[in-house]
């Protein structure tokens, strides 16, 4: 993986060496233009990770913060931009964003069935829990440019609309039987009782629809020109939006005592909301590379 990093770090840097223009005048888009740009986010997060061999890790703090709740990261993994240049220093502008994620959580616990046979046994079996998180994001708006040389300046405001969707789902290395009602069972999971099932533990939370927001967002950034019409740039983000969620829900399982059998139930865990913010952080694609043509 690092050889491919390193092959495309070389081939942006070389991208000067291959201009001929020299005349800083020269840089920079003209009316009736077009850009196409991409998010550099996740070779910020490659080369964070590079940097002390971790897996969670970013380049600085490029990314932000969520515009979602906890529940719902609403940073894209990957954004596309399109430009189009009303006038040198002026522009349409729109961003997509793509959110497709998916974290597996494994823990060792006691194996039970080992343990009951033998008091000495140092016997495990596995624990997940997978988180899935999927959504998009979609901004307009106008930008504005200053500047001509090989560093331009980008102020920016569009409004925003986003969505997604989070759901954790549960697996248990120890099964619920008739002699083993509550095994062990690894943490964030936790049993809880409800109705005729003494010890339920849950196996799945999700939302009936996805979260929403919407909003407008401020951009402030600069961009350095690696030739005439291929720059890298970023921006910070100011923000005002409302979002919105719906019920929450989270389905169990336990062994039933009337029943007598390993039984299932589905409960709400949290109402609707909403939440309205006014506060600085990132939006689409914050590190990019654009294309000017």
């Amino acid at each position: 993986m690092k050889k491919y990093f390193y092959s495309l770090l070389l081939g942006v840097l070389a991208i000067p060496a291959l201009a001929q223009e020299s005349n800083d005048s020269q840089f920079g888009p003209v009316a009736g233009e077009k850009a196409f740009g991409v998010t550099l986010n996740p070779i910020a997060t490659f080369v964070g990770n590079l940097s002390n061999g971790t897996a969670n890790n970013a380049l600085g703090d490029l990314q932000g913060e969520s515009l979602f709740s906890k529940n719902y990261a609403w940073i894209p993994n990957f954004s596309i931009m399109g430009k189009y240049f009303l006038s040198d220093n002026t522009a349409l502008r729109a961003n997509i964003g793509f959110i497709f994620s998916k974290n597996n959580n494994q823990t060792y616990v006691r194996d039970d069935e080992a343990f009951f046979l033998n008091s000495f046994s140092q016997a495990k079996v596995i624990d997940s829990q997978i988180t899935s998180r999927r959504g998009g994001s979609f901004a307009i708006g106008l930008e504005k440019r200053i500047g001509t040389g090989r560093v331009q300046g980008i102020i920016g405001g569009s409004a925003v609309y986003g969505f997604a969707t989070t759901k954790q789902t549960y697996a248990y290395g120890n099964a619920i039987t008739s002699l083993n009602q509550a095994p062990t069972i690894a943490t964030p999971a936790n049993y809880t009782a409800l109705g005729s099932m003494p010890n339920a533990r849950p196996t799945k939370t999700f939302t009936a629809s996805p979260s929403h927001l919407a909003g407008i967002v401020g951009s402030f950034g600069a961009e350095y020109f690696l030739c005439k019409k291929a720059s890298i740039g970023a921006e910070v983000n100011v923000y005002f939006v409302h979002e919105w969620t719906s019920q929450r829900y989270a389905e169990y399982e336990g062994y039933n005592i009337i029943n007598d059998k390993v039984d299932t139930y589905t409960n709400t865990i949290s109402p609707k909301s909403t939440r309205t913010e006014f506060a600085t952080g990132n939006v689409g694609a914050n590190l990019f590379m654009n294309f000017y043509f």
